[in-house]
């Protein structure tokens, strides 16, 4: 199948005319695999698709996937495979040599989530917030941002600029 381009509508086989990439849900999967590659593009293109209100940048099924993926390698670096932690939903990242860890938290109560290295050595620990991410970088304080929950109409996300530094996000968060 052919398909158009970020913005411009396309044609298949039968040349019957195709939508841009950037309306439909593939465009965030496009994305998605273009910031694996290239951060700084993927974000260009995101922004851009926003500032156009095409389907792939403010869709609510997958619009904020695409933006945390992209933003989250850009601020954080590349997924540090060699870190385990002992909470399912728990991530490490690197970059320069530093580390970064990532803990969506879906109890009600607080809980410490802790890092190990590939020989089983204790290298972090993390206090995250309940119902909330909780982004934490070697030991600096948190910067606490929000991102609105979706809304229940169907309508786009509304999405902040990426934070600087560390950050929280809480579910349902409607302040700044």
């Amino acid at each position: 199948k052919e398909i158009g381009g970020w913005f411009e509508k396309g044609r298949d086989a039968a040349g019957n005319e195709t939508g841009p990439v950037g309306d439909a849900s593939l465009g965030n999967v496009l994305l998605s695999y273009l910031q694996r590659h290239d951060p700084q593009q993927a974000a260009r293109i995101f922004a851009e698709l926003r500032e156009r209100g095409s389907g792939a940048a403010v869709n609510p099924d997958t619009a904020h996937m695409t933006y945390w993926a992209i933003h989250s390698h850009l601020d954080a670096g590349e997924l540090d495979f060699s870190v385990r932690a002992d909470y399912p939903a728990a991530r490490a990242y690197v970059r320069g040599g530093r580390r970064a860890y990532a803990v969506y938290n879906f109890d009600a109560t607080p809980r410490t989530v802790s890092f190990f290295d590939q020989g089983g050595r204790k290298i972090a620990a993390v206090f995250a917030a309940p119902r909330a991410l909780t982004f934490s970088r070697d030991g600096a304080s948190p910067v606490v941002s929000s991102i609105a929950a979706p809304p229940a109409t169907g309508a786009a996300i509304p999405l902040p600029p990426p934070p600087p530094g560390n950050l929280l996000l809480q579910d349902g968060d409607q302040s700044k």
